[in-house]
């Protein structure tokens, strides 16, 4: 059986990217930054605009606060004038960011092909630090990360040559670690789901160390010559006058012992991190699964293609949610950023209303990756003349069986956040908050369209 390279999913989506640089500011050093954007879409032609960053370091922080995975989707003690801080100020930087020309020219993308990937170029910190993950449509009724029409990612600039493919290489090798200061998290449970949602793969291989110091994951590293690698640990913030405060991540130093027990482990940081990578030539994606290691993945983006981070806290059930999503789209060819879109959604589906979705951040350059799945047509014929060779007299044409497939899933995860949704708002009877109120019709908008497209697909032929 050959393999399959997957430019199905990564050619469905018209790339728009937006090009931030800073603008030399003479004028009021006190005043926020101010940058040139360039967006470019699939046509070619560039559409120019500015940018000012609308929110404070202490609105983000309020926001991130009022984020729960516990049953409470919102908290109502922030002080906003919505009674959704994530979506109120994803709609100030949506407008901020989206104006004018700019605007003009993303929904002539959208529009062509009825989705868009989104493409964020960041050059400095200052923009790195803000929460493009937040971004919300208002004529959309929908959050950027949500949909899977518009996938979102960063990119930051490089110099030299970026990896010649997306495609990766088979067998795909998988090394997931665990460095555990706490003692407390389902470590066990996670490493069951990677072998779960990798086993159906014959071209995978998924080796595992837990736990590890530095020296066991640096020689686990050098050892293996990982494809991905996936990091269970947590990052530390450290002290330091940037933008994006300085991270590192937490290993153990005495596997014997956990940070509640004797506080035995050690920090290493970004320099660190990129000299591994950077010395590990098949090395194409870098999840950091844990708290608090967004600032990592911005500064490894410069060294790995695809590189996935949180910001600020996340719980052990988010995390392990997360896994799952994202792989068990990786197994099935989806591109990185359409996977990471699927592993918010299942996400989002754990706690209907809450908001920890948007706590992963995807660094992604132009090639990203794509994980090979089994190939169903003949390799000699090239894509483009697919649709021209006559199929045998009284053979009949399969339906994307795969493309269903996420209709169905998708369709499930949305029926599943309805009836959360629905059965929470018993608790309030006729003082509903408005805010679920639109997440209800916002759902039921989503369920009805997922319902006529699998209707389409059912009836169309492949």
């Amino acid at each position: 059986m050959g393999l399959e390279d997957s430019r199905g999913d990564k050619s469905r989506y018209a790339e728009f990217r937006i090009a931030l640089t800073a603008e030399p500011d003479g004028s009021d050093p006190a005043s926020r930054p101010r940058y040139r954007t360039v967006a470019v879409g699939p046509d070619g032609r560039p559409a120019q605009g500015y940018f000012v960053n609308p929110l404070t370091p202490w609105m983000v922080d309020a926001a991130l606060s009022s984020i729960t995975a516990a049953g409470k989707p919102l908290q109502r003690s922030v002080a906003t004038d919505s009674l959704d801080p994530v979506r109120d100020l994803g709609a100030r930087l949506y407008d901020a960011l989206f104006s004018g020309p700019i605007e003009r020219a993303f929904y002539n993308a959208f529009q062509a092909g009825g989705q868009a990937r989104v493409r964020l170029i960041l050059g400095d910190e200052e923009t790195m630090a803000i929460p493009w993950e937040f971004l919300y449509d208002r004529r959309r009724n929908d959050f950027l990360v949500l949909s899977t029409r518009t996938p979102l990612m960063r990119s930051v600039h490089v110099s030299g040559p970026l990896p010649p493919s997306p495609y990766l290489d088979t067998p795909v090798r998988v090394l997931a670690v665990a460095s555990d200061v706490t003692g407390a998290w389902h470590v066990d449970k996670e490493i069951a789901i990677l072998h779960e949602a990798l086993r159906d793969s014959p071209y995978v291989e998924l080796r595992t160390h837990t736990p590890v110091t530095w020296e066991d994951f640096h020689h686990a590293v050098k050892e293996t010559e990982p494809d991905v690698v996936h990091l269970i640990a947590t990052g530390v913030s450290q002290t330091a006058a940037t933008p994006l405060g300085g991270q590192a991540v937490a290993f153990l130093t005495d596997l014997s012992t956990s940070m509640g027990q004797s506080k035995a482990y050690s920090l290493y940081g970004s320099d660190a991190l990129a000299a591994l990578a950077a010395a590990n030539h098949r090395l194409r994606l870098l999840v950091f699964n844990g708290c608090r290691t967004d600032e990592l993945a911005a500064a490894l983006a410069r060294v790995v293609a695809g590189v996935i981070g949180h910001r600020g806290d996340i719980t052990d059930a988010g995390a392990l949610s997360f896994t799952m999503g994202l792989y068990s789209a990786l197994i099935r060819g989806h591109s990185l950023d359409a996977a990471v879109t699927e592993a918010r959604l299942r996400v989002d589906s754990l706690t209907p209303g809450g908001r920890e979705w948007c706590a992963p951040v995807l660094y992604q350059q132009d090639q990203g990756i794509v994980f090979p799945t089994p190939r169903a047509r003949s390799p000699e014929i090239p894509a483009r003349l697919q649709g021209e060779v006559a199929p045998r007299q009284g053979a009949t044409t399969p339906r994307d069986d795969r493309a269903l497939q996420k209709l169905n899933s998708l369709l499930a995860i949305h029926e599943t956040n309805l009836d959360a949704l629905l059965e929470r708002t018993q608790q309030f009877g006729d003082a509903t908050p408005p805010y679920m109120e639109q997440e209800i019709r916002t759902t039921r908008r989503e369920i009805e369209r997922l319902r006529n497209e699998i209707a389409v697909a059912e009836e169309t032929p492949g």
